[in-house]
């Protein structure tokens, strides 16, 4: 009998030994790894940057407290095509790029009346569009996915579904008193 405690307790030591180094490792943040996006600090710098004035820290959490750029770049990694990948790629490039051309800098030292009114040119509809506005395809086409993508993981966030929304089950609340109004004519 003493030996099954003493066998049952050793057992027990060696599941809490393997399981200590875990506990003490601290809040590293969401560990990720993209599978097929080959992005470097710098651009992931820029989709943070660009989620975080899309989505920005009000009295609600913005972007960056809600994890939305992880959110944004798991979803292009995993679950858009190879070539919609590559021109999202080729739009980074090219927003850096007209970026600096524009101001003279890069988006991340812009204030951000001028980050707000560079996206908002982007954010145009092609009709309205005039001359100055920027008309490549590659960074149209990065802009509105990294935009969707964000609003999409907003709206799916914890945050947006526990604090924002009121969920009711269909087909929702049972009110027995209904005031009817008759049409009198």
């Amino acid at each position: 009998m003493e030996r099954r405690i003493a066998l049952k307790n050793l057992a027990l030591l060696l599941a809490g030994i393997s399981l200590a180094p875990s506990c003490f490792q601290g809040d590293k943040g969401l560990q990720y790894s993209l599978r097929k996006l080959k992005l470097d600090q710098d651009q992931k710098n820029l989709i943070e940057d660009i989620c975080q004035t899309l989505l920005p820290k009000t009295t609600s959490p913005g972007a960056i407290e809600l994890g939305i750029p992880t959110f944004v770049l798991k979803m292009m990694d995993d679950c858009i095509t190879k070539k919609d990948q590559d021109l999202f790629m080729q739009g980074i490039k090219d927003f850096a790029q007209t970026c600096q051309q524009k101001f003279g800098k890069s988006f991340l030292d812009l204030n951000t009346q001028e980050k707000e009114s560079f996206l908002g040119s982007l954010d145009k509809d092609p009709n309205q569009r005039t001359e100055k506005d920027l008309n490549s395809s590659s960074i149209i086409a990065f802009f509105q996915s990294l935009k969707q993508l964000s609003v999409f993981g907003y709206q799916n966030s914890q945050y947006f579904m526990t604090q924002v929304i009121r969920y009711e089950l269909v087909p929702g609340r049972y009110k027995v008193h209904f005031p009817i109004q008759e049409k009198l004519s």
